[in-house]
């Protein structure tokens, strides 16, 4: 029986040897595969474990370290603290102690630089001999993105703390948890006086619950976000209990589940009175274009019928019938009727002038020859050429050219630019051309007024349609008129769709040329 057992009992012996070595095996295998170091020190403080990680970790082999004690890993001013922990830990009663559970642990690499780390520690008592294992893990990058966010975290502190406008982040209850430097400027509080309170604290009583339902509706939405000035009537309250007017944006984060608003919000109260003042200063401008108008359409009739009087019985005696005419009399009757034809021809202007800037000339756009419309103005001024003996060309093709546009104010421009080129010429003569021409891809009708006489300095070309202004070429004589027509003729074909440019040079002749887009 004895005999028969003894195999049994080695049977048995050999497989819990196996069993222990399958067991040694895999965790030799899951001590080698972990990232971080695993160390193991007798009472002694001499390493008696080094696992990969650990090796990796420090750079040196296992068998460089095994039986060595432990202050080859720590830095030296770190020794006698991690010697005494350890010394601690084995009198007292814990079994292990956390990772984490420490600050400012050390290690010291093989090449001598040093890097911070967290280490859990336990002990093992096995037949009277104490045993510690130190799992350490490198935090080195960890610590380098903490130290990254942490500068991130100060840099967009500064920037909040410098910025003007109030910035508030408020949690899902719609408490305030972020409250900047520019919100306490703005709301008269300190951070440390609102910080948890309910933003209803910031806000005039009667928007209270408005604000909180918009809120409660942005939050609801799919936006991540709604723009400055997007809302009306948004007024804040300061600690004072005085209101202001505000426009606000807002924002919404969600993180781990959890909503946090941000709300940027924009004192106006300076842009408000400045608003108030330019309404006001309009109404004030509006009653002084009223009173101009009035003005300008009662003395207008009072000043057109005398002058159409003197400009009348001018004429009567001119033609002498109700006597004779000695040559003074004659040129003096002369120099009175275009004196009062120039001055109907000013009131004329201005009259056309308030009426443009008022808004009030009616544009009736409808098919136009344009041959026909220069025609009718050649006919017009045809004989003021031939008086001063200038030639009076006119260029047009063949077929006509119609163009969507208002007749008379395609006329009077043509008329002021005609008759401006007839009186800056002494010689030599006018020539209007009309063509269609593209440019850009746009399609143009094009009528150009060139003359022969003094031409335009080029410092002076930008200024001729201004309003009552005269430019005149070097030593040329003072012509009369009302420094109106180019401005008048340049706003009326803005009201036309087109536009006016110049070509000249001063002696040779200048171009102006309208352009009126198909």
């Amino acid at each position: 029986m004895a005999a028969a057992a003894l195999p049994l009992l080695t049977g048995r012996r050999r497989s819990a040897v196996k069993s222990l070595r399958t067991s040694q095996a895999r965790l030799s295998g899951i001590l080698d595969i972990a990232d971080d170091a695993i160390i193991s020190i007798d009472a002694f403080h001499r390493i008696t474990l080094f696992n990969q990680g650990a090796e990796r970790i420090f750079g040196y082999a296992a068998d460089e370290v095994l039986n060595q004690p432990l202050d080859l890993l720590l830095p030296e001013r770190s020794v006698g603290v991690h010697n005494q922990h350890l010394n601690e830990f084995a009198a007292s009663a814990e079994s292990a102690r956390k990772m984490g559970g420490r600050r400012e642990i050390y290690g010291l690499r093989k090449d001598g630089t040093e890097f911070p780390a967290e280490a859990s520690i336990s002990k093992l008592d096995l037949d009277g001999e104490t045993i510690f294992t130190v799992i350490l893990r490198d935090i080195t990058e960890r610590k380098r993105a903490e130290e990254v966010i942490r500068a991130s975290q100060a840099r967009l502190a500064g920037i909040l703390d410098t910025a003007d406008d109030a910035i508030i982040s408020l949690d899902k209850d719609q408490r305030i948890t972020l409250f900047n430097q520019g919100a306490e400027k703005t709301l008269g509080y300190s951070a440390a006086e609102i910080l948890g309170k309910p933003l209803d604290v910031i806000l005039p009583e009667r928007f209270t619950d408005v604000h909180r339902g918009h809120i409660a509706e942005f939050a609801r939405s799919a936006e991540t976000a709604r723009k400055m000035g997007e809302r009306r009537d948004i007024y804040g309250r300061r600690k004072d209990g005085s209101e202001f007017p505000a426009e606000a944006s807002i924002s919404k984060l969600q993180l781990d589940g959890v909503t946090t608003f941000t709300v940027i919000l924009r004192e106006i109260t300076e842009r408000k009175r400045i608003e108030q003042a330019l309404q006001e200063k309009n109404v004030e401008l509006e009653n002084a274009v009223l009173v101009k108008e009035r003005f300008l359409s009662s003395m207008s009739h009072e000043l057109r019928t005398p002058l159409n009087a003197i400009i009348g019985f001018t004429g009567t005696l001119l033609m002498k019938l109700p006597g004779p005419l000695n040559a003074d009399q004659t040129k003096q009757l002369q120099t009175i009727q275009t004196s009062a034809r120039h001055l109907l021809s000013l009131i004329g202007d201005l009259l056309d002038l308030a009426k443009i800037e008022s808004g009030k000339v009616e544009i009736d756009f409808e098919p136009v020859a344009c041959e026909q419309v220069i025609g009718e103005m050649v006919t017009a001024l045809g004989p003021l050429a031939e008086t001063k003996g200038l030639s009076f060309e006119v260029h047009v093709p063949s077929e006509s050219v119609v163009v969507m546009t208002d007749r008379r104010a395609l006329m009077r421009i043509l008329i002021n630019l005609a008759s401006n080129a007839i009186k800056f010429t002494e010689e030599g003569g006018v020539r209007i051309d009309l063509e269609r021409v593209r440019d850009n891809g746009r399609a143009f009708t094009r009528i150009s007024v060139g003359d022969t006489g003094i031409g335009i300095l080029p410092e002076d070309q930008k200024m001729v349609f201004e309003a009552f202004t005269h430019v005149e070429a070097m030593g040329a004589r003072h012509y009369e008129g009302s420094g109106l027509g180019l401005h008048l003729s340049r706003m009326l074909a803005a009201l036309l769709g087109g536009s006016i440019s110049l070509q000249s040079e001063s002696g040779v002749g200048s171009k102006f040329i309208l352009n009126l887009e198909d």
